[in-house]
Parts: C-alpha cells; structure tokens; sequence
C-alpha cells in the first residue's frame, strides 16, 4: 500500500454572528509533491470567503503549472 504524501488537518470556525469562514484551505497531491495552500480573506462573512475561495481556486486550477 503507498503511504499518502502527507498527513494533515483543518479546523475553521466562523466568527461569532457569520454564516462562513473567510479562510480556505487546499492540499492536493501533484506529480511532483504536495500543494498546501492557505488563504485569509481579510475580513470575516461571506465577502471574505469568497475571496479566500478565489485565491484557493486559482491555486487550485494552477496546481500543475511548475514553480520558478
């Protein structure tokens, strides 16, 4: 059996009074290693995670582009 790339965990919370979270998290397994990405949507409610869920899908949909 291969063991997984990495072992990992995630705990998020909104604050108190919101709906949602304005962080996002991603880890993804890639050819050549593992993407761990973190994104603070600056702010707190639902305007703050959808930005974190932009910049997480933007690294998401970029993840098999090589680093520099």
């Amino acid at each position: 059996m291969t063991q997984p790339a990495a072992h990992w965990a995630v705990a998020q919370l909104p604050l108190a009074g919101e709906l949602e979270a304005g962080d996002q998290c991603l880890v993804k397994a890639t050819p050549s290693g593992v993407l761990i990405a973190v994104a603070d949507g600056l702010g707190h409610g639902s305007e703050a995670a959808q930005a974190a869920r932009t910049a997480i899908t933007t690294a998401d949909c970029s993840s098999h582009e090589p680093l520099p």
